[in-house]
């Protein structure tokens, strides 16, 4: 296996890891759509614990949105080098330079 594949190869599971947080944020953001419109359980005043385990999962589905933006950018920064990079097991890196 040559570096450019075990480049190729990072890029690829870090796209993977992306699209599976990107899956399970999708997933908690459709499990709270029923308190979206409920202007009762939004607005009553006081500690409701239900709404404070709902604010925390979409602040954690958020957050591990954010994670995913940057390996999406980490993969497509890794494949870009390595379109551009010689590498010195590719089998025509004495033409290419």
């Amino acid at each position: 296996m040559t570096y450019r594949d075990r480049r190729e190869a990072r890029a690829a599971r870090l796209r993977e890891w992306a699209s599976k947080r990107q899956d399970k944020a999708a997933a908690v953001f459709k499990q709270g759509e029923q308190f979206r419109g409920d202007t009762a359980f939004n607005t009553q005043p006081g500690h409701i614990p239900e709404r404070a385990r709902l604010i925390a999962r979409e602040d954690r589905a958020f957050a591990s949105l954010r994670k995913a933006e940057s390996m999406e950018s980490r993969a497509a920064n890794i494949q870009t080098a390595a379109d551009r990079a010689i590498y010195s097991d590719d089998p025509d890196a004495v033409q290419a330079l």
